[in-house]
């Protein structure tokens, strides 16, 4: 069987990746080769591949050929600075020198240095270069609101920095922008360190990407890698969102709430999904019409594989929760339907009231939410959001007597030990109905009929 050399990564993109023999590791100056073949078709991804293995191994055998020109002088001596003085000394038995003078020599005598990459030229290129490259090569594994998103990050880094030479970009400076970060403040607030991680995680990644297609990063270094927020200086995600009080949900799911729906049901439906059943806001707001099941006598919202989910662990089918079903889910469910088979519309959500392209799948909804509709009470928890409703529910079921903590794990969409719930049957979701049903609050919602819902408010496109 003739080898690949094709590769795909943990983000589901194509490689091509081969060894370097020992005998050229320091010629080359790496142990291996890696390239994006710059497809998410496997068919085409291993035709380049192949042709990429062809070439780089005819390199390999005219490197073996070469005989670089006063090799053995240069491995015989080196002139160096030591203390301001120079001074030659031999190197014949120094490893790093010897690969440093081959290397050299090589790009010297060779018409082909693509396997060495010095670099030197990218390197003096302003780093806006390096970065609209990235962006270039993932544009079409993202979303169009994403790579926006990315772009708008980037273009304010760089409005900090300034459009340096990627050569000039060292770790202080890198360390100059995340002080610059911190500083900054739009009307008045601090930009979240979420905003200022991302940022500096999406230059390290521009970094990462020139380094692994050999771009010329001089000498392949990241000056971004461990600026991000160390975990022990971040509080825990539960702490950073804290659950709404009693007295919060009281106030928020009062009559006051179905007097603010006007025609947009994810007004509703979203903060009481995530109330009862720990969703988090993105994957509420993508339920579609055939993630609603009834499995064996068991109605059941599925949040699948086609939604966009944090993690691969997100993906579960949970219950939904008797007082749910009495708000009048099911009777929302149906409506949606018969709107879909009538317009014979292939956009099967059930809120298609929320933006289907928005970056942050609900991010409106938690925009109206933390910003309009909880500012109309007083006493609210600080720190609290949309998001909060989520921790509400797994607080509930931390505190009920009876529920194991690989049934939290279920509903929570958290990584899940080896075996746990794979398969869904009447049986296996037994104790996670139980679980869900342990979810309670004082507090009586007004009924899905009362907030009045004649016709759905659809965003206007941009």
């Amino acid at each position: 069987m003739i080898p690949t050399y094709l590769v795909k990564s943990n983000q589901n993109r194509y490689y091509f990746r081969i060894v370097v023999p020992d005998d050229l590791r320091s010629v080359v100056g790496k142990r291996e080769i890696r390239r994006s073949v710059k497809t998410t078709n496997l068919t085409v991804a291993t035709a380049r591949s192949l042709q990429m293995a062809v070439d780089v191994l005819q390199q390999f055998e005219e490197l073996r050929m070469k005989k670089p020109p006063f090799m053995s002088d240069l491995l015989t001596i080196r002139t160096e600075k030591t203390d301001g003085t120079k001074v030659t000394v031999n190197i014949e038995n120094d490893e790093d020198a010897r690969r440093f003078k081959e290397i050299q020599a090589l790009e010297q005598s060779a018409t082909d240095t693509s396997l060495s990459s010095s670099g030197k030229s990218f390197a003096d290129e302003p780093i806006s270069k390096l970065i609209q490259d990235y962006l270039n090569e993932y544009k079409d594994y993202w979303e169009p609101t994403v790579y926006q998103e990315y772009k708008a990050l980037y273009r304010d880094a760089l409005s900090l920095m300034g459009n340096i030479p990627i050569r000039a970009v060292t770790r202080q400076r890198a360390r100059d922008l995340k002080t610059a970060l911190q500083a900054r403040r739009i009307k008045g607030k601090p930009l979240a360190t979420a905003t200022i991680d991302k940022t500096l995680g999406k230059m390290s990644s521009a970094w990462k990407h020139g380094i692994q297609e050999n771009l010329g990063i001089p000498d392949d270094y990241n000056p971004w890698v461990g600026l991000q927020s160390k975990s022990k200086e971040r509080k825990r995600a539960a702490d950073e969102q804290p659950e709404y009080s009693d007295s919060d949900i009281q106030k928020l799911f009062s009559n006051e709430f179905v007097k603010n729906i006007n025609n947009r049901p994810a007004r509703y439906w979203v903060p009481v999904l995530s109330l009862f059943h720990a969703f988090r806001v993105g994957e509420a707001a993508q339920i579609r019409l055939q993630d609603v099941t009834n499995d064996e006598g068991i109605w059941c919202l599925h949040i699948c594989e086609e939604m966009r989910t944090k993690t691969e662990n997100a993906i579960r089918t949970i219950p939904i929760h008797s007082k749910v079903l009495n708000l009048g889910f099911l009777d929302f469910y149906n409506w949606r339907k018969q709107q879909i088979e009538k317009s014979k519309s292939i956009d099967t959500r059930l809120f298609i009231d929320l933006k289907i392209n928005a970056a942050r799948k609900g991010g409106a909804l938690s925009n109206w939410w933390n910003n309009t509709y909880t500012k109309r009470f007083d006493g609210i928890s600080n720190g609290t959001s949309l998001h909060s409703l989520r921790h509400s529910c797994l607080t509930n079921l931390r505190a009920a007597a009876g529920v194991k903590n690989t049934h939290i794990r279920e509903v929570a969409g958290h990584e899940r030990a080896s075996g746990e719930l794979k398969r869904y049957g009447k049986d296996r979701l037994a104790p996670i109905v139980k679980a869900i049903e342990m979810v309670e609050y004082p507090v009586q919602i007004p009924h899905w009929s009362e907030a009045g819902v004649t016709r759905i408010v659809i965003p206007k496109k941009k």
